[in-house]
Formats: structure tokens, sequence, C-alpha cells
């Protein structure tokens, strides 16, 4: 829920600074995942990188690019060792990343908004069809700047452990992967839904602000 800062308290600059940081740092972070992503389709298909790379961004929505992965991991059956577990961790990744485009939809195309009711400021990310009269009403439509950064290290951490498979040879190390990536969150920001909240341990630090 978003904090109902009374107005006269409120630097306007500021707050537009931190939804526009917090936007920017989900948005790459998302781009984070995408990469990790193309490389788990290379690797499936037994290419190389920057071949399979053209063709994976060649779609131009996640969407497409989601059903591409897909396909390649469900047209690719192996037996049971290393590289099926490999799979299973590209396969449950996909599903999870699935999930979460939803949240990186709204933040590529809502309008950005510091929402207000009265004398009270809330923040947020909200598209303007659902901007409510009924304070309560809108709080349940914003995506708060809390929420954004919880997403961020949502799409982070999914991210971390596609890019850990890619790399991995252990059978054990991979299942271990495989166990992360289903434990993950179902909504990138469960803790402001009142839900557990996202694993962060062993992921890498955020990028310098400075």
């Amino acid at each position: 829920m978003a904090d109902r800062t009374p107005r006269e308290e409120v630097d306007w600059e500021d707050k537009w600074q931190e939804l526009h940081n917090a936007i920017g740092r989900a948005i790459a972070a998302w781009s984070t995942l995408e990469h990790a992503l193309a490389r788990a389709f290379a690797i499936t298909l037994g290419l190389p990188e920057h071949r399979t790379e053209r063709m994976f961004f060649a779609m131009h929505t996640f969407s497409a690019k989601h059903d591409l992965l897909w396909e390649a991991i469900q047209s690719n059956p192996l037996p049971p060792g290393t590289d099926a577990t490999r799979q299973s961790v590209f396969k449950s990744a996909c599903r999870k990343a699935e999930r979460y485009a939803p949240t990186r939809n709204k933040l590529a195309h809502s309008t950005p908004a510091i929402a207000a009711h009265g004398s009270l400021v809330l923040g947020g990310v909200i598209t303007p069809n659902v901007i409510h009269t009924d304070v309560n009403v809108t709080l349940t439509q914003i995506l708060t700047v809390k929420a954004i950064c919880e997403a961020s290290i949502s799409f982070r951490a999914l991210a971390k452990v596609v890019a850990d498979a890619c790399d991995e040879s252990n059978q054990a190390s991979l299942e271990t992967l495989l166990e992360h990536v289903r434990d993950l969150a179902p909504c990138p920001y469960s803790d402001s839904l009142g839900l557990r909240a996202v694993p962060t341990q062993a992921l890498p630090p955020e990028p310098s602000r400075g």
C-alpha cells in the first residue's frame, strides 16, 4: 500500500525522480531476464548465441519470445541427466516469466503519475482509466514504488537462475537451481500484496546509481 504523505511535506521533484528511477531499474532488470532467456534458447538448440539471439529478438513481443523458447524446449526431449535438468530449469523459468510479464507490460505502457487524494499524496504508476475518486479503490489499482522495486528484484532473481543454469554442468547444482526458480514468488511484488517476500539471497548487487 502506498504511503499517504501530506501534500505540504512532499518534494514533488524527488517523488518523480524516485518513481522514474524505480521504473528504469525494473525495465533494465527485465531486459537482463530476456537476454538470459535468449541464452537458454541458444543452449536448448545447441547453436551459437550470436545466431540464436537475432532469432529470439526478432520476436517483437515477449509472448512471441516465450512461445519460441517454449517450443524449442518442448521439441527437444532429452533423457534424464544434466541436460534434461537444465531444460527443466528453463521450462520452469519460462512459466515464471510469463507470470511476471503483465507487470513488465504495466510498467512499460502505463502512464507514470503521482496520485493524490485530497491533502494526501499516494505515489505510484497508474493508467488513466483506473484513477478513481475513492482512495481505497485507487490504492488497489496502484503499482507503488515499493512494488516496482520488488518487481525489479524478482526479474533479476529469475534472470540470475537462468544465467546460472546456462553456465552450470553439475547435476546437483542444477537441481538446486530448479528448486530456486520454482520457489520464486508467483507475483513479482508479492510482499506489497501481503504475501511472502521475494527471496533475494545470492543476488548480485544493484548497479551503482551514482
